[in-house]
C-alpha cells in the first residue's frame, strides 16, 4: 500500500507537472497568436468542434477506459481496441470530406470547407497512437507523458505562432493542432514500445463494449452538447460572436477543466486498482473532494474578478465582447472540477450503468436550458448552461451520498474556503479605488490575491488547510516549508 501510496502521489506531481507546463505554453502561445487573429478566425475553427468531437468518441467508443478498468488486459485486449479505433477513424475522415462542402454551405461560411477537411486528419493521426497513450495512464507513468506534451507544445506552438505572425489567418489554428497530434503520434510510438499484432477477438471487443459502451455513450453525449452550444451561437448571433463565445470557453477550459483532468487521469486508474477495497476508495475520494474545492474556489473566484484585466492586458480591445462569456463560465468553475471527479469516481467502482444514467440526465436538462434560451442572447444561453450545471451538481452529490461517499463536514470545509475568499474579494474593489490601470489591477491581484487566501485559511486553522500543507509541504525545499 505504501508503493502504490508513493506512485499515485509521483503520478499526481507529474500530471500537474504535466498540466502546468502545458498550461503556461498553450497560454503563452494562445495569447501570442489571438492578438494576431481575429473573433472570426476562432469562429471559423469553433465550429469543427461538434463533428471532431463526435468522431473522436465513435472511434474510441470508450475502449481506453475499459483498458484502464480491466485488471490484466492482454495483448490481444489492447490490439482489438487498437485496430476498431484506427478503423471507425477513417472512416470518419472521409465521412467529413463528403460532408464538408455541405456543411459549409449550411453556416454560410465557404472558408468551412477546407478547414474541415484539414482537421479531419488529426483523428486519424490520434487514432493511430491511442492505445500507446492508454498504456501510459494504466501505469500511471505521466513523466514520459509530460515530457512529450512539453515537446510538443513548443514546437506546433511555434508552427502556430509564426503562420499568425505571417498573416495566413485561421491557419495558424489548423496547422498547431494537425502538426501538434503528428508530434504526439511519434512521440508515443516512440516511448511506449508497443506495436499492435494483427488480431481482433470478437470476445475481447464484446468484453470490452460491455463497459464500454456506458462510456461511449456518455462521451457521444458529452461532445454533442458540449459543443451544440458553439453551433446555434455561430448559426444564430454570427462568426464573429462565436470566435468571442469560443474565447471564453476556452479560458474557461484551460483554467478550470485542465486542472481538474490532471488529478483525474491520475486518479481513475488509481481507484480503479483499489475498486475492490471500497473503504480505501472512499477515503481517498474525501481527502481529494476537499483539496479540489480548496484549490479551485479561489482559482474561479481571482478569474471572475479578473476577466476584464485579463482581456484588456493580454488580448487587447477588439477581444473585449468575451468577457461577460468569460464571467460566466468562471462561474462554474467551483462546481466543474468537483462533478467530472463524481464521475470518475463513478466509473472507477465499476458502475457504468450509474454513470451513464446520471449523464442522460445532465444531457436531458442542458437539452432543455437550450431551447429555452437560445432565442434570448449568448449570455441567456450560457447562464441556462450555468443553472443545468450547479443543478446537476446538487443531484449528484446526493447519489454519492446514497453509494456512501460522503463525510460529514464535507460542507463545512467548503463553507470554511468560501468565507476565506471574502478577505481577497475585499481587497479587489478597495483596490479599484486606488489603483487606475487594468495592468496593475491584473498585477497586484496576482501577487497578493494568494497570500491574502492562503493567509486567512492558515490562520482559521481550517481543517482543509491542514490537509492542503501536508500535501504540499514535501514537495518544498526544507528553508522556505515553514511558509506552509
Amino acid at each position: 500500500m505504501q508503493f502504490r501510496s508513493k506512485t499515485i502521489f509521483t503520478g499526481v506531481v507529474w500530471s500537474l507537472v504535466d498540466t502546468i507546463a502545458n498550461f503556461a505554453l498553450k497560454f503563452f502561445f494562445a495569447l501570442a497568436i489571438t492578438r494576431m487573429l481575429s473573433p472570426r478566425d476562432y469562429g471559423l475553427v469553433a465550429y469543427t468542434g461538434l463533428f471532431l468531437g463526435i468522431a473522436s468518441w465513435l472511434s474510441e467508443g470508450g475502449f481506453g477506459l475499459a483498458l484502464i478498468q480491466k485488471k490484466d488486459p492482454v495483448e490481444s485486449d489492447y490490439s482489438t481496441g487498437y485496430f476498431f479505433n484506427v478503423l471507425v477513424s477513417i472512416l470518419f475522415c472521409m465521412a467529413y470530406f463528403i460532408m464538408a462542402p455541405w456543411m459549409a454551405s449550411y453556416f454560410g461560411e465557404p472558408d468551412l470547407e477546407n478547414i474541415m477537411k484539414v482537421m479531419s486528419i488529426t483523428l486519424v493521426l490520434n487514432s493511430l497512437c491511442y492505445i500507446h497513450l492508454i498504456k501510459l495512464i494504466k501505469n500511471i507513468q505521466f513523466k514520459q507523458q509530460a515530457v512529450l506534451n512539453f515537446i510538443s507544445s513548443v514546437i506546433s506552438g511555434t508552427i502556430g505562432l509564426t503562420m499568425a505572425y505571417y498573416g495566413y489567418g485561421y491557419w495558424a489554428l489548423i496547422f498547431q493542432t494537425l502538426s501538434g497530434a503528428v508530434l504526439k503520434m511519434v512521440g508515443l510510438w516512440a516511448v511506449v514500445r508497443w506495436r499492435p499484432v494483427f488480431v481482433f477477438s470478437w470476445y475481447s471487443f464484446k468484453e470490452q463494449f460491455k463497459f464500454g459502451s456506458k462510456v461511449f455513450f456518455q462521451g457521444l453525449f458529452e461532445s454533442i452538447f458540449r459543443e451544440i452550444n458553439s453551433l446555434v451561437v455561430g448559426k444564430s448571433y454570427h462568426t464573429s460572436a462565436l470566435g468571442n463565445y469560443s474565447r471564453g470557453q476556452k479560458f474557461y477550459d484551460l483554467f478550470i477543466i485542465q486542472t481538474g483532468t490532471a488529478f483525474n487521469k491520475v486518479l481513475y486508474p488509481a481507484m480503479a486498482k483499489e475498486a475492490d477495497k471500497a473503504e480505501l476508495q472512499k477515503k481517498i475520494y474525501v481527502k481529494v473532494y476537499n483539496l479540489l474545492f480548496f484549490i479551485m474556489a479561489p482559482v474561479s473566484v481571482f478569474l471572475f474578478l479578473l476577466a476584464e484585466p485579463l482581456i484588456q492586458v493580454l488580448l487587447t480591445q477588439k477581444w473585449h465582447d468575451a468577457v461577460p462569456y468569460m464571467r460566466l463560465f468562471f462561474i462554474a468553475g467551483f462546481v466543474a472540477t468537483l462533478m467530472s471527479f463524481n464521475s470518475s469516481t463513478m466509473l472507477s467502482s465499476n458502475r457504468p450503468n450509474i454513470f451513464l444514467v446520471m449523464d442522460i440526465i445532465h444531457k436531458s436538462l442542458m437539452a432543455i436550458a437550450l431551447l429555452l434560451t437560445f432565442k434570448i442572447s449568448i449570455k441567456a444561453i450560457i447562464v441556462g448552461w450555468l443553472v443545468v450545471n450547479y443543478l446537476f451538481f446538487i443531484i449528484y452529490e446526493l447519489m454519492m451520498f446514497k453509494l456512501q461517499y460522503f463525510e460529514k463536514g464535507k460542507y463545512i470545509k467548503m463553507l470554511q474556503v468560501l468565507l476565506g475568499l471574502l478577505p481577497g474579494i475585499a481587497f479587489h474593489y478597495v483596490m479599484q479605488h486606488f489603483v487606475s490601470g487594468q495592468l496593475y489591477t491584473l498585477l497586484l491581484n496576482i501577487v497578493f490575491q494568494p497570500v491574502i487566501y492562503l493567509a486567512v485559511m492558515r490562520l482559521s486553522g481550517a481543517s482543509v488547510y491542514k490537509d492542503f500543507s501536508l500535501l504540499i509541504k514535501p514537495m518544498l525545499p526544507a528553508k522556505i516549508r515553514f511558509v506552509i
